[in-house]
C-alpha cells in the first residue's frame, strides 16, 4: 500500500494482490505486478488507505497503523525505507529504456512526497 501511494499507482485494486503457496502449511504475498505511476490520476487511491479514505498522502497512509498491527514508529520506518528506494526511480526507468522525458515525468511523480519524508 505504501509503495502504491509513493509511486503514484492509483490503480491499486484488490486484483493486484496475490498469494503464493510457499509450503504445505502457508502462503506469502506474491511479488508486485501491474504497478506503475499514473501521472494524470494522482490524488486518490482505488482503495481506502486511512482515516481520509482514498486520499493519496503520507499523512493518510500513516493515519491508522494499528489496523496493520504496527505502531506509528514502525509504520513511519516502513514508509521511509520504501521511499529510500522510490526516490531512486529515475535509475529504474532509465534501465527499463524509458525516454529522457518519460524518466523525468515518472520520477517527479515518484518523488512528489519528498518534503513529507525528509
Amino acid at each position: 500500500m505504501a509503495f502504491n501511494v509513493l509511486i503514484g499507482n492509483s490503480d491499486d485494486h484488490l486484483k493486484q494482490t496475490g498469494l503464493l503457496l510457499t509450503s504445505a502449511s502457508g502462503y506469502s504475498l506474491a511479488p508486485v505486478f501491474d504497478v506503475l505511476p499514473h501521472p494524470t490520476q494522482l490524488g486518490l487511491q482505488a482503495l481506502i488507505i486511512g482515516n481520509e479514505g482514498r486520499v493519496s498522502s503520507v499523512s493518510n497512509l500513516l493515519s491508522t497503523p494499528e489496523r496493520f498491527g504496527l505502531g506509528m514508529d514502525e509504520a513511519r520506518s516502513i514508509v521511509t525505507d520504501i521511499y529510500a528506494v522510490v526516490q531512486e526511480a529515475s535509475g529504474f526507468f532509465e534501465a527499463a529504456g524509458c525516454s529522457g522525458a518519460d524518466v523525468r515525468m515518472l520520477s517527479n511523480v515518484c518523488t512528489r512526497f519528498a518534503a513529507d519524508l525528509t
